[in-house]
């Protein structure tokens, strides 16, 4: 067996646990981390949409406080770390060669007297002293990476299974202003309950991702967005990752859809942020929750994400559940109608 752990985003920590439970046995789970157990290779694993990423757990460090002291400890015990076992399990999975460089990744919760980049530098000294392989500043140079997350005063150490995180899909060509994470876009299919085949509409879609996590999931998937340079960067995107999704440009406050088409809507609605809207946000809302509405068939289901779910109506629909995540440094809120 192989002790695994992913780390995922805010909220969202049940949803990739669940994915998880399906190929592996989940241990614990906690904030934005959650480990497992798997027996065999690894490479089941690399299949998962909504973590953003995975590791080989090494090592559970304790008593990593506040004081800068710390550092000093957290060097000593990178330098116990025997990682040789580690790269045995990786070589199932992905070609490595006999002395892999590395490039270490960390990051802690709450205040310290030091910095991520020192923690960096002795993580990284002292794996380097004992192996003697080559460190390295970027993840394109590095054979391996070496990620260090500290919660509290525990230091959980593992090695990235894949050779770029998860949640790095190789579709995506083209950043805009609004888009939404791979994981985070899979996780609200999660949410919505889409099942392969079912009809999906994502009426705002930017540049695509919602709509291909769910044609890739096998789900017949419709996209639309007022954006004629977003609806360009969905189909290259779609046309990129192999998914059969319908695209279209349209206001979404006027859909041009049958009654009750759809089974499914999931949509990061503009947060009139990075994506404006025209007037007022809650305005925008009460015109665009009748307009989806009105396309859902009977016993469909709505997931989106938003800023403002309080002018935010879907006739017909009521609110099931809600969550808050963390999204570039925004706290917005994943609501489920049913």
């Amino acid at each position: 067996m192989t002790a695994v752990f992913v780390l995922t985003t805010r909220g969202l920590e049940d949803v990739a646990a669940a994915e998880l439970g399906r190929l592996a046995v989940v241990g614990s789970v906690g904030y934005r981390r959650v480990t497992a157990t798997v027996a065999g290779d690894l490479s089941a694993l690399l299949s998962l949409r909504t973590v953003d990423d995975l590791f080989i757990d090494c090592a559970t460090w304790a008593g990593i406080a506040r004081p800068r002291a710390v550092l000093a400890t957290v060097r000593q015990l990178a330098g116990r770390l025997d990682l040789r076992a580690t790269v045995t399990a990786l070589r199932a999975v992905r070609a490595l060669p006999p002395s892999p460089s590395f490039t270490v990744t960390a990051s802690f919760v709450g205040k310290r007297n030091y910095s991520g980049e020192e923690i960096r530098a002795a993580v990284s000294s002292g794996i380097a002293e004992r192996s003697g392989w080559n460190h390295v500043e970027t993840d394109d140079e590095a054979d391996l990476n070496v990620r260090v997350f500290i919660e509290h005063e525990i230091a959980y150490v593992g090695v990235r299974v894949a050779a770029d995180p998860l949640h790095e899909r190789t579709y995506l060509g083209t950043h805009r202003p609004g888009s939404l994470r791979p994981s985070i876009a899979a996780s609200m299919l999660e949410l919505a309950e889409v099942r392969p085949g079912m009809r999906v509409l994502d009426p705002c879609c930017g540049v695509g991702t919602i709509a291909i996590e769910a044609a890739l999931a096998g789900a017949r998937a419709t996209a639309g967005d007022l954006d004629g340079d977003a609806i360009s960067a969905a189909r290259t995107h779609a046309r990129s990752a192999g998914a059969s999704v319908s695209s279209a440009r349209w206001d979404a406050r006027i859909l041009p859809l049958a009654a009750a088409s759809m089974e499914r809507v999931v949509c990061n609605l503009p947060w009139d942020r990075q994506v404006g809207v025209d007037g007022a946000l809650p305005d925008f809302h009460r015109r665009v929750g009748p307009a989806i509405a009105r396309c859902v068939a009977p016993g469909g289901r709505l997931a989106v994400l938003t800023i403002d779910i309080d002018s935010l109506v879907f006739p017909g629909f009521t609110r099931v559940s809600t969550r808050e995540i963390s999204v570039s440094g925004q706290r917005p809120v994943i609501a489920v109608y049913a």
